[in-house]
């Protein structure tokens, strides 16, 4: 510890002299040390040159008044040491009203005055003394009028200024005795040190330190840093007295992959040099192998490991080197007698349950031996014609993968309600099942209490280009495909008409904290049970699991209880999972998380859930920014970027669509393109005549090859032409005047223009259908009130039982109509007439009525 000292030097003594006629007197400031009350040497009342003290010791300064008369009166003084508050702070001030031994009535005196504390801030404090009439001075006429206790902070000069207050209240006749003449300021100062032994503090490490003016001044590091970076920071032992060295930066590590360390002091870092393996740039590769010393080391995990297939350096390396073995089964030609290694039928296996079984006893399979069942078209059932047939549920194994000859004519059935019902495919063992795939088939007949297609339990397979349909989960969730505690990639695949009877995920269920990724999947017309469940007719999810749905379409998907709000008809999630939807199609709309959905009709065709000219989902899914997106559809097509359809997709390629199957121009598969002529615009150059090539198909939603417009060349195929007597088509129109919302009067002749019409008329060109009947408007036969597909004189003697009929005369209402009133005008009068001759004759040799179409009656009020 530093020894501390204060030393109080009465620098300047103030002296005031009173010139007036009641006294004069001279004041003095004595300011005393802790442990000396007296403050002073001898009689000559001087202070000590050198005072020994610590920090936060208290101070007393006495003010004295000498050669006071009797009988003074009341004034006071001001003390001002705001500006060294720094090194002083106030504690308490007081007046004395005593004799020179400060006997007598003590400090405080109500009669005589009062003390002011901090008039104007810090620093600054008013002590009023007075009533000196009835003090005694000592020998000398000196008496101590007041005191100020301050306490010493910290070692410098201090500066306090004293004036002299004059009175506003007195007591006895001298009331004007107080001169207001200032005190020069007087100054104190206040030392730390007077020898350098007062600043030692007996540490080796702190050095030497000396005192100087009063003050401690640190002495020089006795171990300082030698200011070079790469030698480390040198330092000091405090326990030995001893500097020590600082720990060299920048040593070699002994690595052959980090090349030799280097520190360079002029930029105070380490460097590295003749590193030996430069950055291929490859991120499949480590660029160094530290075990071998040796550059560009494959770093994939397994067979599986992209890195296995995408990079040039690990291609050959050995823990990406796969041994694929082929099998192969016929259930048409084939027999479980055989050795399954050649497709034909004296080697080729009959059933998949046959390979399953073998497989483990003719090879090791494991990581990097896996084994390929390629199965051939056939149906794969109970029965097989007779002979082998097979078991279900057929049993997956590791390693082992089923590939079909397309889902097409690759067809595993498992009889639906044949006893006994199970699952279809199961993947069943405790242990995780690992690198299998199935591909190219249509699963269906499942009847099982969960699972009904494929039941997956702790397994990662890959489910593609499958058509899942007609499997039941009659107890649980999952009628297509239940996933537990697995990772399943399901992508390509049709998931239709499946049902969950008692619980959730008509399509597909996935619990017990499983991941799903479905991608370019078609979902549709499944079918949830009730219960206390309610929707997830295309998929259910739960038990904190994530599926992860791109590029697919939910659609028409139904659970039981009819108010299930739509979209959870098709996806529902419950029990803290989470789902993410990107650029797919779900009827009812999708407000969870993910982008780039739509819920717009996705317009399919047929049977087989083709997309179809207009559809929504064409052009506008995502070919791979968000996940990796098969680049063929479940039937083996190619992307297919129709011109005439703006792209709005994302990813690399803009134009890849969402489903299973991707739209091929053809929407009705009948060999015609929509846009055969290449146009860009679809339409625009109708096949007519027969004609079949270079032509747009006349009916995209209806397969005709021939083309055929034989009725009336009006650009409109017949088979899809609502009046193919009348053009009414993309090329040809009819002549036609709208007479009211029910009723178009034809008036002519076939037109391609409404310029080629009357003045009120126009060319109808489309195919009009205004009362929705099925027969468009230019071939009605309005007046075939009879409907016997002609219009003669039974209809005629109708028309006239009308014919008069007004407001006035037997109005037309609802309950008793008009069939005459044939522009619904109330009335049926001569317009009536003309619109009635229009159908007059007509039969089934003349311009026939194509079939029997009653007008609805007119709304009359």
């Amino acid at each position: 510890m530093k020894k501390l000292s204060i030393l109080c030097v009465l620098l300047s003594l103030s002296v005031l002299v009173f010139i007036a006629t009641a006294f004069s007197a001279t004041y003095r400031i004595d300011i005393l040390e802790s442990g000396n009350p007296g403050g002073w040497t001898g009689s000559s009342k001087t202070f000590d040159d050198e005072l020994k003290t610590t920090p936060v010791q208290t101070l007393e300064m006495d003010i004295w008044m000498t050669g006071a008369p009797g009988n003074a009166t009341a004034g006071g003084l001001w003390f001002d040491f705001s500006g060294s508050t720094d090194k002083i702070s106030y504690i308490s001030a007081g007046r004395y009203l005593t004799n020179g031994s400060e006997a007598g009535n003590g400090p405080w005196d109500p009669l005589a005055g009062v003390v002011v504390d901090e008039p104007d801030g810090p620093g600054t404090l008013m002590v009023i003394v007075g009533h000196l009439g009835s003090v005694a001075p000592d020998g000398d006429g000196d008496i101590i009028i007041a005191k100020v206790v301050v306490q010493y902070l910290s070692a410098g000069a201090a500066d306090i200024m004293v004036s002299t207050i004059p009175s506003t209240a007195t007591w006895g006749p001298a009331g004007n005795g107080w001169n207001d003449a200032t005190i020069p300021t007087t100054t104190f100062t206040f030392l730390e040190c007077t020898v350098n032994e007062d600043c030692d503090d007996g540490a080796f490490c702190t050095g030497t330190a000396t005192c100087v003016d009063g003050a401690c001044v640190a002495g020089p590091d006795p171990c300082p840093d030698d200011g070079i970076w790469c030698n480390g920071d040198e330092g000091c032992d405090e326990v030995n007295d001893q500097c020590v060295p600082g720990e060299p930066r920048c040593q070699d590590d002994g690595l052959f992959c980090n090349g030799d360390e280097l520190c360079n002091e002029d930029d105070d870092q380490c460097e590295q040099i003749n590193v030996p393996c430069d950055d291929d740039g490859d991120p499949c590769t480590d660029n160094c192998d530290e075990p071998t010393d040796t550059c560009y080391v494959c770093n994939a995990t397994g067979p599986d490991d992209d890195c296995c297939t995408t990079s040039d350096a690990c291609a050959t390396a050995e823990i990406c080197v796969v041994e694929y073995t082929d099998f192969y089964v016929d259930g048409t030609d084939g027999d479980n007698t055989n050795d399954g290694t050649a497709p034909d039928p004296d080697h080729a296996w009959k059933t998949i349950t046959h390979a399953l079984s073998e497989i483990p006893t003719l090879m090791v399979l494991d990581d990097q031996n896996r084994a390929t069942v390629h199965v051939a078209a056939s149906v794969y059932n109970r029965t097989m014609w007779g002979g082998d047939a097979e078991t279900f549920p057929i049993v997956m194994k590791e390693y082992i993968s089923l590939y079909g000859d397309g889902y097409k004519d690759t067809i595993i059935d498992a009889g639906g309600d044949v006893y006994p019902i199970n699952n279809v495919i199961m993947f069943a063992q405790e242990d995780y099942i690992q690198n299998v795939t199935i591909d190219g088939f249509t699963i269906t007949g499942g009847n099982a209490y969960g699972g009904g297609g494929i039941m997956i339990n702790w397994a990662n397979p890959v489910i593609s280009n499958c058509n899942i349909t007609g499997n039941i989960a009659y107890g649980m969730n999952g009628g297509g495909i239940y996933n537990k505690r697995s990772n399943t990639t399901i992508s390509n695949c049709i998931i239709a008409e499946n049902q969950a009877l008692a619980q959730r995920g008509g399509g597909i269920s996935c619990g017990n904290q499983s991941h799903l990724i479905i991608t370019n999947c078609t979902i549709v017309n499944n079918l949830s049970g009730s219960l206390e469940w309610e929707g997830g007719g295309g998929l259910f999810t739960g038990d904190d699991s994530n599926p992860t749905i791109t590029n697919c379409i939910f659609w028409g998907n139904e659970g039981d209880d009819p108010t299930t709000p739509e979209d959870e008809n098709q996806i529902l999630a419950r029990e803290g999972s989470g789902i993410v939807v990107n650029y797919s199609c779900i009827d009812g709309g999708w407000s969870g998380s993910g982008t780039g959905n739509t819920d717009q009709d996705p317009k399919f065709f047929g049977t087989g859930y083709h997309l179809m000219y207009g559809s929504s989902c064409i052009d506008s899914g995502d070919s791979g920014l968000t996940t990796v997106i098969p680049e063929f559809d479940i039937d083996g097509n190619e992307r297919y970027d129709a011109c005439f359809i703006p792209d709005t997709g994302v990813g690399p390629f803009t134009y890849y669509d969402r489903g299973a199957r991707e739209y091929q121009g053809d929407s009705d598969l009948d060999g015609i393109l929509d846009d055969a002529d290449l146009s860009c615009t679809v339409g625009d150059n109708p096949c007519s005549g027969g004609t079949t090539e270079n032509c747009d198909d006349n009916c995209t939603f209806i397969p005709n090859a021939d083309q055929a417009d034989e009725g009336d060349g009006d650009g409109v195929g017949d088979v899809c032409d609502n009046c193919p007597i009348h053009p009414n088509g993309t090329l040809l129109g009819t002549c036609a005047r709208n007479i009211n919302p029910n009723l178009t009067l034809i008036m002519g002749p076939p037109c391609s223009d409404t310029s080629e019409c009357g003045e009120t008329e126009f060319c109808m060109q489309n195919q009009e259908d205004t009362n929705g009947n099925g027969l468009g408007d230019v071939c009605e036969c309005e007046s075939d009130f009879d409907c016997d597909d002609d219009v003669d004189s039974d209809d005629a003697n109708v028309f006239l039982d009308d014919f008069g009929r007004n407001q006035h005369n037997d109005p037309c209402t609802i309950e008793d109509p008009c069939p005459g009133d044939l522009d619904c005008d109330e009335d049926s009068d001569a317009h009536d007439v003309t619109k009635f001759l229009e159908d007059f004759g007509r039969n089934l040799y003349n311009d026939p009525c194509p079939s029997c179409s009653p007008i609805p009656p007119c709304e009359y009020e």
